[in-house]
């Protein structure tokens, strides 16, 4: 199931555990985040394996929580007065979702007849008045991974637990405390009439699910030419030019496009049977899309660095896709253009239909390209140089240009990041491509 190699150099007489502690250490990071997370995959949740998802989360965030401590704390104050597991022992609750209590704590805790929750002392029967905070710090909440306090608190306000109004005023309280982070819980399902809550982050996108993609426009300076081949179900097709760009049509699941779906759908359309055969092929048509250097090097780098991580979850880094779209060319179309961008560097589809735009700026986004004159290359002495066939000069218009087109993109729901052509001129740049993938991922709550 874990698929490690065998090593005839170690002795098999060693036993299974020292043999397997041996091949572990002299593997290297990633495929040890990969084995880390094929156990908690495939193992039965409990708590060791929650202390692995625990450590994997920590590495894949940089030990940034996005449930900080701060919220942590008052959640846990704001619980005071509180029944917060009606029919079942406080320690029963935690337990029954798996979690276990820090090592060393020879405490229990659970309700009085009064609703008062006390601790006792495993060698003792003396029951002394305990806080929501005592309790759960005993179990280690304040460190656990953002994965488990959400689980908790989804336990806390799920219809087996409570219903009714003690059900939406518990949700009521957890989202006051939440919202400073960015996270609230909301309504996601009916279970026998009553609500299920998910905790989920505020700025979930206002996009439906796109009907069609179109992308990977190639380079070769031919336009595709669209029409509508259904006009009431918004059905396109690629009248002209089909073989300049791809328009995937599949529907778009809400956990967003990932690259092995993407894959499945290129396998599918181009009839590959092969899975990394189709990975493959479909990886050297998005290149035939780039036009760059810049852009050569960010999307090469997004897939070295980030694939190992996130695995089949690895949103698809979609290449020049259509926005907007006019059929005719900006210079058919003068200074009349409808648009002033048409096509994005690179969107992503992340779940819940949040939609992300990364660009990647050369010089055509701040400067314009002109004839050369004698009298742009005389020096400080008044001494004239040949001149060049052309040059290019910063322009504010273009400027405003590009800025006006974010602004546009973010009224609309989009994200929108950009990338300095010049902070991307060689293989130096892959910390800093990195650690933007791992901020972003981070920030819409994306890990392994």
């Amino acid at each position: 199931m874990l698929e490690l190699d065998w090593r005839d150099d170690l002795s098999p007489g060693w036993g299974k555990g020292k043999y397997v502690e041996h091949v572990l250490k002299d593997l290297p990071d990633a495929k040890l985040i990969e084995l880390a997370n094929k156990c908690t995959t495939n193992l039965p949740a409990e708590g060791k394996t929650r202390h692995i998802d625990d450590i994997l989360e920590r590495i894949t965030t940089n030990d940034r929580q996005a449930i900080s401590r701060v919220t942590r704390i008052s959640l846990a104050t704001a619980f005071e007065g509180r029944v917060l597991t009606p029919n079942v022992d406080f320690d029963g609750f935690i337990g029954s979702i798996g979690f276990e209590r820090d090592s060393g704590i020879y405490t229990s805790f659970r309700y009085d007849p009064n609703g008062q929750l006390v601790s006792s002392d495993f060698f003792s029967s003396i029951k002394v008045p305990a806080t929501h905070r005592e309790a759960l710090e005993a179990f280690g909440f304040l460190d656990w991974s953002d994965r488990r306090v959400i689980s908790f608190l989804e336990s806390l306000i799920h219809p087996e637990i409570r219903r009714g109004s003690e059900q939406t005023e518990l949700a009521a309280l957890i989202d006051t405390h939440l919202r400073p982070d960015g996270l609230t819980p909301r309504v996601t399902g009916i279970i026998s009439g009553h609500p299920v809550f998910s905790i989920q982050r505020l700025h979930s996108s206002r996009h439906d699910r796109p009907k069609n993609i179109i992308f990977a426009s190639s380079t070769k300076g031919f336009k595709p030419i669209i029409g509508l081949a259904d006009a009431l179900d918004n059905e396109l097709i690629v009248l002209e030019n089909e073989d300049t760009c791809l328009v995937y049509d599949d529907p778009t699941p809400n956990e967003g496009l990932t690259w092995v779906r993407l894959a499945d759908w290129w396998a599918k359309k181009q009839k590959i049977s092969n899975t990394e055969e189709a990975r493959r092929s479909l990886g050297a048509r998005l290149q035939e899309a780039l036009s760059s250097p810049p852009e050569r090097l960010f999307f090469s780098t997004y897939f070295r660095t980030i694939k190992q991580t996130l695995g089949e979850k690895l949103p698809a880094l979609i290449p020049q896709v259509y926005v907007h779209y006019d059929p005719k060319t900006q210079d058919e179309r003068r200074q009349k253009r409808k648009f002033l961008i048409q096509r994005m560097d690179f969107l992503l589809l992340l779940p819940e239909n949040r939609r992300i735009v990364i660009e990647i700026d050369g010089k055509q986004h701040y400067s314009i390209t002109r004839p050369s004159t004698k009298y742009d290359y005389v020096d400080a002495t008044n001494t004239p140089h040949p001149p060049m066939p052309h040059m290019s000069l910063p322009s504010p218009q273009v400027y405003a240009d590009t800025v006006r087109a974010d602004r546009e993109l973010r009224l609309r729901g989009y994200e929108v990041y950009r990338f300095g052509g010049y902070e991307l001129r060689d293989r130096t740049c892959e910390r800093l491509v990195s650690d933007f993938w791992d901020g972003l991922f981070h920030t819409h709550g994306l890990t392994s």
